[in-house]
């Protein structure tokens, strides 16, 4: 935004008040766009995006801090009509009217910032472009919230049929689009194993991985060992599962060994230690060699170790 009004607005009226020449002026609308960057988008990002993208439960002291945000910002427009002062609105009005529509899409009740409240309904009214920037708002929050109650992804939209939960989606597209059952088979013993794993996935391998590390990631507790043991012992499980065959349902490849695969690689980024666990290091590897996709599925894992495991 800087860069477009310094190069194409000249010496107009518009472009001094969208980014001041006067060097006070413009330390303050820079300040505004930083505190928007670093500190209120910032502080969406982090309690929400961790449950949205990581299925991570809501971390309430970073819920606190966004409160905080608001009050910072509530504090900057007392006796203000703009973000940044002055007498027109400038690109800190734009930059943090945005971040304010997604709190609102989010549905965060910004209410109780009676300065925010009351700049935000003004804003609405003079900044070019807030009304498409409005109508994308008001259009994603009935799409997301009709298509998906959950918030989460991955979500899948097929010809008007939407369904969420990785899981049922990787039945659901091997039923409809399979060349054959070998992903998921039609023999109900050999259903009823993929199915249990599946099951085992989500419900104790994934979750007793979540319970130990996501405390410590995003509330910043300790570790605790009772967890520990647990996770351990769900790897074992996998382990016993595995022996005398070459994948989790038996001797192919089936949807089960892809979502296990994906949850394994999360405890392999974290340096989980499966010396121990022989049947599911060599298991692993099979799977990184013949499952489909699995190096963009390491590459998830690679991110998701940068920026939280670090």
């Amino acid at each position: 935004m800087c860069y477009l009004v310094e190069k194409y607005g000249g010496k107009s009226q518009a472009a001094s008040q969208l980014l001041p020449v006067d060097p006070q002026r413009r330390a303050t609308v820079n300040q505004r766009l930083y505190f928007d960057m670093g500190t209120l988008y910032q502080r969406f990002g982090d309690y929400y995006y961790p449950q949205i993208f990581e299925g991570a439960p809501a971390n309430e002291a970073n819920y606190a801090k966004i409160a905080e945000a608001l009050e910072f910002l509530n504090v900057f427009l007392e006796g203000e009509r703009f973000v940044a002062g002055g007498n027109g609105f400038s690109l800190a009005d734009i930059s943090v009217y945005a971040t304010l529509t997604t709190f609102e899409v989010a549905g965060y009740d910004f209410s109780g910032y009676a300065n925010v409240l009351r700049w935000y309904k003004s804003m609405a009214e003079c900044i070019p472009g807030a009304e498409t920037n409005r109508g994308w708002a008001e259009a994603a929050r009935p799409f997301f919230e009709k298509l998906n109650p959950q918030h989460t992804i991955p979500t899948l939209v097929d010809n008007g049929f939407s369904l969420w939960e990785s899981r049922a989606i990787q039945i659901y597209l091997a039923e409809k689009y399979g060349k054959d059952d070998k992903l998921y088979p039609k023999d109900p013993q050999k259903r009823a194993v993929v199915n249990q794993r599946l099951f085992f996935d989500i419900g104790t391998l994934y979750q007793r991985f979540a319970d130990y590390h996501y405390p410590q990631i995003f509330a910043k507790q300790p570790a605790n060992p009772e967890n520990e043991k647990k996770m351990k012992d769900a790897v074992g499980f996998l382990n016993t599962f595995l022996e005398g065959q070459e994948y989790a349902a038996g001797n192919d490849l089936t949807i089960a060994d892809l979502s296990l695969a994906a949850t394994i690689a999360t405890y392999e980024v974290a340096s989980f230690d499966f010396t121990p666990y022989p049947n599911v290091q060599a298991w692993l590897a099979r799977c990184k060699a013949n499952a489909p996709g699995y190096e963009l599925n390491q590459a998830g894992a690679d991110e998701f170790k940068a920026k939280f495991l670090s």
